[in-house]
């Protein structure tokens, strides 16, 4: 768990578009979910962003923001982010909700692989088979929406995440594997998404 103590001056949005975090001030959302148990503000065009931060208060920060998924994120989940000011919406208007829940599905995935990860050894046979299955539900949300994608590449990582979340479910693996197995399958439903929208672009105004 990474942890950033604030200090004076800081802003969430601020702390987020550091490059040495996301570089993204929109990125904050991801900020606010690291962080559940603090007060939250809703603007006007949807960006989030805490109540209020104080001096040597401790955050948590997203993995997200250091593992090699967030550099394959396509600038459609960036541009699907409403703006920092609080009044500029995304400019892909209804649809930026759809995409951001897809990729919000992709982060509970990545979640749950890094926490069961984490707990494995502590686990009896029965816990770690509800956690995996866990796992494999998440991981096959996440890439619903490039299954039967009439764009080839995306529905054909869609359908290897689903088969390894199939063989990690299914098949007598040992417990290494099975992690293997799923670390792959997520791998591939982040390719799927990737494709999925890496060509998608705003509506014209």
């Amino acid at each position: 768990m990474r942890i950033y103590i604030v200090v004076a001056g800081d802003s969430p949005a601020g702390i987020a578009s550091r490059d040495s975090m996301a570089g993204c001030p929109k990125c904050c959302r991801d900020l606010v979910l690291a962080n559940p148990h603090k007060e939250t503000v809703v603007h006007p065009n949807g960006f989030i962003s805490f109540k209020e931060l104080r001096v040597g208060e401790k955050l948590t920060l997203p993995e997200k923001w250091f593992e090699p998924r967030f550099e394959l994120l396509p600038p459609a989940y960036f541009g699907s982010l409403p703006y920092a000011d609080g009044v500029t919406p995304s400019h892909f208007g209804e649809a930026a909700a759809g995409i951001l829940r897809d990729f919000k599905a992709l982060d509970v995935a990545a979640d749950r692989l890094r926490a069961l990860a984490e707990a494995e050894s502590h686990m009896d046979d029965e816990a770690f088979a509800n956690d995996v299955s866990n796992v494999a539900a998440a991981i096959d949300a996440a890439v619903q929406p490039a299954v039967g994608s009439s764009n080839e590449d995306a529905a054909k990582s869609a359908w290897v995440a689903r088969e390894g979340t199939y063989s990690a479910t299914h098949l007598k693996l040992p417990r290494a594997s099975v992690q293997n197995v799923l670390t792959l399958a997520l791998e591939s439903a982040q390719h799927a998404l990737k494709e999925l929208y890496g060509s998608v672009q705003p509506p014209p105004h």
